[in-house]
């Protein structure tokens, strides 16, 4: 019993650590990378949403996962080193010194766009939280440039000489709220998601469009509506489509004025 307690503690332990440091290391469920996502051009919402994924994916199952087994083949895990530490030691174990720099330029390079990262964050939510009161903007956006990096400054005194682990009970703290607020929003929008995913798959996988296509002409047919219907036929996509069409009316299964109640467009 005692053996099965300490096992369940144990794993217990390890997922929920490795879930709030996965948060923090991905964002996934953060809801502030949609922020950069929105400001790119794609054809489509969802395809930039699958881009997102992929980024969580790397991240998480991918870099994450080449650390945790570089830590366990080198042995480094018994050291009693964690956090950046126990990575440098991992990398100067396998690659000596090269190793040491590498890591530590590595860390430099991602501090420096990670925190060029969240000042967008900030900046875009200030600019539209202000976008009404122009003066007030100017302001908020001046004030926020010159004493932005003042938190992280004192944050970086306080660890470098109190060293007090709380400084990741307020880290987890600061993960976990916007987390939680963006769970209610997603599951509020989760209708326009879906009603999003749909067109998604009618444009560009081919799922529904027919089903669609005809389901208007027949509308249109019955007089139930008088809109136009247009079928982009993308390299010739729906040429059999128009062939099935015309070979229904020679063959007497249509009448001859179902075709000129859409049009076919090429590229």
């Amino acid at each position: 019993a005692a053996m099965g307690g300490f096992a369940g503690v144990t794993v217990s332990k390890a997922i929920a650590t490795g879930m709030q440091r996965s948060v923090y290391s991905n964002e996934a469920g953060w809801g502030t990378s949609p922020m950069v996502h929105a400001s790119s051009k794609t054809r489509h919402p969802v395809e930039q949403g699958l881009w997102g994924s992929f980024e969580v994916f790397v991240d998480t199952f991918i870099v994450c996962t080449i650390t945790a087994l570089s830590v366990l083949i080198t042995g480094e895990w018994t050291s009693g080193a964690t956090n950046a530490t126990l990575a440098l030691n991992v990398f100067q174990h396998s690659l000596g010194s090269f190793g040491t720099v590498f890591m530590t330029a590595t860390m430099v390079i991602f501090s420096v766009t990670t925190s060029g990262g969240w000042y967008v964050y900030y900046e875009v939510t200030l600019r539209h939280l202000a976008k009404d009161h122009p003066v007030l903007k100017k302001w908020l956006l001046m004030l926020f440039k010159y004493f932005y990096a003042l938190p992280p400054f004192l944050l970086t005194l306080y660890l470098i000489n109190v060293g007090d682990l709380s400084i990741w009970t307020l880290v987890d703290i600061t993960s976990g709220i916007p987390t939680f607020i963006n769970v209610f929003v997603v599951l509020i929008l989760s209708g326009t998601y879906f009603k999003l995913l749909k067109d998604y798959k009618a444009r560009y996988m081919g799922i529904g469009t027919l089903e669609e296509f005809f389901e208007i002409l027949t509308l249109k047919q019955l007089v139930l509506h008088k809109k136009p219907i247009a079928v982009l036929n993308i390299r010739g996509y729906f040429d059999a489509l128009e062939e099935l069409l015309e070979g229904a009316v020679e063959e007497g299964f249509l009448e001859k004025e179902v075709l000129s109640m859409y049009r076919m467009f090429r590229e």
